[in-house]
């Protein structure tokens, strides 16, 4: 009995399950019809007229907003600062102050620039006179053009045609024609030159402008091109031109060989043509170069002299001023802070200075009797108490050095020249050096010195006896050793003019060995003026935007475009920039090259360097009829458009095919299909829900 109520009861279990497995399977088909059903989502039924419309074509990127370049402050070598009368992070205007300069030290940089000078004049001279001829050299391309011939004249050629010789950098042509037309760069077209079709590729289309590219195989600039677009829709017609062009250029001398021919290709570097009889070679033209930037630093030496101020170039920011900057005199070891002080005994003398009078002017120097008593001088530019008696001037002597000779006008330095009776004072260094030489008038020349008596030469002299005068103890014996000894006037070991006598003149001046004759050689100079860094100047007037644009925009993009930007820290207002530079060199990313391209746009106050900025460049404008881009429908590889409304159901229908052209995005023109004045209807979903 227990065994069949067990039995009864397994099989009612199983009954039981079984009715509800079916059951269950029963109701999936319910389930699964309502879990496919569509929600619905709630749309509306728009219509739009087919109308004339402008459309833009605009490139868009951006980048973070960038300060100027820094502007260098810089004194020249050699020159010293006395006081810094700025710091880090003060903004200055054009022309104020930045620093106060020594004196001292502007002059002794006013006498070597003034060498450096001479010293150029004399290597000009020789430059000048040397065989002058110079080998022209071409970047590596296709040779289009030589208009020079061995035996020609550079000048005469240059006139005919406005360059010895015409290179193209990237062997290609190019055709320029006014279009409209929705050709981007990299799109393909076809030129027709004569009888030959080849294709081309969009290299622009700004401002109505359509400009392609294509191969040279020796194609000749001048020639007509016809265009046609991949629809088979003629462009118009252009002047067939050297894409990349590179002209070879002189302006004096004769050609007397040309090593290269029209269709040749040039490596880098590659000789070109030789020139001879220039007039000034390619030496001489360097030499020249640099004399004009010693001269104007020179010109800026002066300057510094009557203001002892450096100023700022331009208005900025200041950076990179060094409190402790080895400029200043106060962090030196062993500088003179006093201004062209001289102590009467030598022994911190800055110059070493004597009164002369010129009493005859030769082609290699001037003769001249000195005072030989040296001076102290504190301000060069008061003269007032410097002794100009004549009859002091008993030493003669001559001097062939090359110190500059200057004279103070009551507010500024000039050069001066150099004639007999004038009286002159000569300033050395403490290395024997004349270092400059200042005019301080003229006066008559007194008569002719008498010869001094030769002192009678004692019998067995005494050489212990301490009157003997050859005795260095005996007190009237000239040191040469001693500076502050009157008959030693250089100083410090200085060789000083010396009294004639009946021999030869001795030399005054390069008592250091360091003025040689003018008619001497002097080291070639190779580089320009050496300057120092006090500060740095950071301009507050502009900042930049580096912008990342595609390989296939690149083209479309122009130095001097005015371009639309945003700052997102700044919102609600427009700025207006400028494309300054435009990237030649890509950088390969996601299968593209990119390239930066640089706009600049005025500071404004607010705006601060590492602020986002969006650029937006307008690349032309496209007129036509266009319709919203919601009502066109792309079914496969055609684009439709609804024309009319069902009456039965309320959506669009009766479909035409049309033909899209350009779209900023919102609106888009029709080529075909549709009127002005069509209407057009689509449908719109107010909300999209997953």
């Amino acid at each position: 009995m227990k065994k069949a109520k067990n039995k009864n009861l397994r099989r009612a279990v199983g009954f039981l399950a079984l009715a509800a497995l079916t059951a269950g399977l029963a109701a999936m088909p319910l389930l699964a019809q309502q879990s496919a059903e569509p929600e619905a989502y709630p749309v509306s039924i728009l219509s739009a007229a087919a109308e004339r419309r402008e459309l833009t074509q605009a490139l868009s990127g951006g980048g973070a907003l960038q300060g100027e370049e820094a502007l260098s402050v810089t004194v020249p070598e050699g020159v010293r600062l006395t006081e810094l009368l700025v710091k880090n992070g003060d903004t200055l205007e054009a022309g104020d102050p930045i620093a106060r300069v020594d004196r001292v030290t502007v002059m002794q940089a006013i006498a070597d620039t003034q060498e450096e000078l001479a010293s150029l004049q004399q290597q000009l001279e020789s430059a000048r006179t040397a065989s002058d001829s110079e080998t022209l050299t071409a970047p590596a391309g296709l040779v289009k053009a030589v208009y020079a011939q061995a035996g020609d004249s550079a000048e005469a050629v240059m006139l005919q045609y406005g360059c010895l010789a015409e290179i193209s950098l990237d062997s290609r042509m190019a055709v320029a024609v006014e279009a409209d037309t929705e050709l981007r760069p990299g799109d393909t077209v076809s030129v027709r030159l004569g009888e030959e079709t080849l294709e081309a590729s969009v290299e622009s289309n700004l401002e109505g402008v359509l400009t392609v590219t294509f191969p040279d195989e020796g194609y000749t600039p001048g020639d007509t091109a016809s265009l046609t677009g991949p629809d088979g829709k003629a462009l118009g017609a252009g002047v067939l031109e050297i894409h990349s062009l590179w002209r070879a250029v002189a302006s004096s001398g004769t050609v007397s060989q040309v090593y290269v021919k029209e269709g040749q290709t040039l490596r880098a570097k590659g000789n070109l043509l030789r020139l001879t009889d220039m007039g000034y070679s390619a030496q001489y033209r360097m030499l020249s170069s640099l004399h004009q930037e010693y001269a104007e630093q020179l010109g800026e030496l002066f300057r510094l002299y009557q203001s002892l101020t450096l100023t700022a170039p331009a208005a900025g920011l200041v950076t990179g001023v060094d409190p402790d900057s080895p400029l200043l005199l106060a962090a030196s070891e062993g500088a003179q802070v006093t201004l062209l002080a001289n102590a009467p005994d030598g022994s911190d003398a800055q110059y070493v200075n004597f009164v002369g009078q010129v009493t005859e002017v030769g082609s290699d120097g001037y003769i001249m009797r000195l005072n030989p008593q040296f001076l102290a001088v504190t301000d060069y530019t008061d003269l007032s108490g410097v002794p100009r008696d004549t009859a002091a001037m008993t030493y003669e002597s001559i001097y062939t050095g090359g110190a500059p000779v200057y004279q103070w006008d009551g507010s500024s330095w000039n050069s001066a020249s150099i004639g007999a009776g004038d009286l002159m004072l000569f300033a050395g260094d403490s290395g024997g050096s004349i270092v400059w030489v200042i005019r301080m008038g003229s006066a008559e020349l007194p008569g002719e010195p008498e010869e001094p008596e030769e002192p009678e030469e004692p019998d067995n002299p005494d050489p212990d006896n301490p009157d003997n005068p050859d005795n260095p103890d005996n007190p009237d014996h000239p040191d040469p050793d001693n500076p502050g000894d009157s008959e030693n006037p250089g100083g410090s070991g200085d060789s000083a003019p010396s009294h004639s006598g009946s021999g030869s003149l001795p030399s005054f001046g390069g008592y250091g060995g360091s003025s040689g004759s003018a008619g001497g050689s002097q080291q070639q100079t190779l580089t320009g003026p050496v300057t120092v860094e006090v500060a740095s100047l950071v301009p507050q007037d502009f900042l930049t935007i580096p912008v990342t644009v595609d390989e296939r925009d690149i083209h479309s993009l122009a130095l001097g475009q005015t371009v639309q930007v945003r700052v997102e820290a700044l919102s609600g207002r427009e700025f207006t920039g400028t494309v300054t530079e435009i990237g030649r060199i890509g950088a390969s990313s996601g299968g593209s090259s990119k390239y930066t391209v640089t706009v600049e746009l005025r500071r404004e106050e607010d705006m601060l360097p590492g602020m986002s900025a969006s650029v937006t460049a307008t690349l032309g404008t496209h007129t036509g009829v266009a319709i919203p881009v919601a009502a066109l429908i792309q079914t496969g590889s055609r684009c439709v458009v609804y024309t009319s409304l069902d009456e039965k159901t309320g959506e669009p229908a009766s479909p035409v095919e049309v033909t899209p052209g350009f779209s900023d995005g919102e609106y888009v023109l029709i080529l075909s299909g549709l009127s002005e004045g069509d209407t057009v209807y689509y449908p719109y979903y107010e909300a999209l829900e997953s």
